[in-house]
């Protein structure tokens, strides 16, 4: 039996998408499944994966192990008796480890983006209401999307659920501003929405959206990787330490070392410093490619924004289409739009700039 019964330090949903370029309906081989690594039994760190099979029309979550990693890693010989690296037995070896799974939804689905919406918005929930049935107690919760960024207006899942939606979603996830009949037993805030991995997610509109049901969320403002590496960075060894540096390893070993929220926080930004001035360091000089990551500490949004509005209601006609030509100089970039405001007003009615603030 698994050890369900032992309270989460951090309990953590995976979210994936698998599409058929990917995997080609029926999938009987192991592909986003390895990426994660698993804890054992008994970890402080519970770790949960929710597929979108985009090509299967269906929505599972799946609680995979140490024991079935080590299975599935070496499938060819374990699982499909070394004929092949994908076998029927490799997809009732990874179904058995599905806890709910809902769908297939309507093919109209696949060319109508709300009807998609709506329904991966009845699927999520019950995928939260099964998730939260393995994690009462849990000290935090994480939420990391492993793909694409999408809007940046505070939808989920490379835009697959719409920003009303999700906002719905989240509401019946945590039970923040949501009637207590619509989830008898909600997680409550949240502590990281993790998107560091998708990109340009980080803008206004998603923080606008997403703030008030997590303790902190983490993103990226510009694009995240799109390196092109060369012979030695492909090695073997620079992909076990890139696999040391990715989010979900970090994850875990936080975690099972029982770190605050912040210190996890930390964590993360310092894993992906490193990712950058060390290991890739060469890869992103040569390409050009300038990478960012940013935490955002959400109770501190709402002032902030009240600050922001208020300092733009205090300027004159004139200044006011400054800022806006200022502001659309920069791709409507917060910090430069507070800089501008700091510049304009000359007494400040908050006691730290807005600079300061962001």
């Amino acid at each position: 039996a698994r050890a369900t019964e032992v309270t989460a330090h951090l309990a953590h949903l995976y979210v994936v998408q698998s599409t058929s370029d990917w995997c080609p309906s029926p999938c009987q081989g192991p592909t986003w499944e390895l990426a994660a690594p698993k804890p054992a039994p008994g970890s402080s760190y519970a770790l949960f994966e929710a597929a979108i099979w985009r090509q299967e029309r269906r929505v599972s979550l799946y609680r995979f192990d140490a024991a079935w990693m080590r299975q599935a890693q070496a499938v060819y010989w374990n699982i499909c008796n070394g004929k092949s690296w994908s076998c029927p037995k490799y997809q009732t070896f990874r179904e058995n480890a599905s806890l709910v799974s809902v769908g297939p939804w309507p093919a109209s689905a696949d060319s109508n983006a709300q009807e998609l919406s709506t329904f991966l918005l009845g699927a999520f929930q019950k995928v939260f209401v099964e998730f939260g049935k393995h994690v009462p107690g849990a000290k935090h919760i994480a939420l990391t999307y492993s793909g694409h960024g999408a809007r940046a207006d505070g939808s989920l899942f490379e835009g697959t659920v719409r920003a009303a939606d999700a906002t719905t979603l989240l509401r019946f996830a945590t039970g923040i501003g949501q009637d207590a009949s619509e989830n008898a037993k909600p997680l409550g805030k949240m502590s990281i929405l993790n998107f560091g991995g998708n990109c340009a997610e980080s803008r206004w509109n998603m923080l606008a959206n997403l703030y008030p049901f997590a303790e902190w969320i983490v993103a990226s403002d510009l694009n995240v990787g799109g390196w092109k590496l060369n012979e030695t960075e492909q090695r073997g060894e620079f992909v076990r330490a890139r696999q040391q540096l990715d989010d979900l390893h970090v994850l875990l070993r936080s975690a099972e070392s029982l770190a605050s929220v912040e210190d996890i926080i930390k964590d993360l930004i310092v894993a992906r410093e490193e990712l950058w001035q060390k290991l890739y360091k060469g890869t992103i000089e040569r390409q050009q490619l300038a990478q960012s990551l940013a935490a955002f500490k959400s109770s501190l949004f709402q002032p902030f924004r009240d600050t922001l509005r208020g300092a733009y209601q205090g300027l004159s006609p004139a200044a006011r289409g400054d800022f806006q030509q200022q502001v659309e100089s920069q791709n409507c970039d917060v910090l430069a739009s507070a800089s501008f405001l700091d510049g304009q007003v000359a007494t400040h009615s908050h006691a730290i700039s807005l600079v300061q603030q962001f």
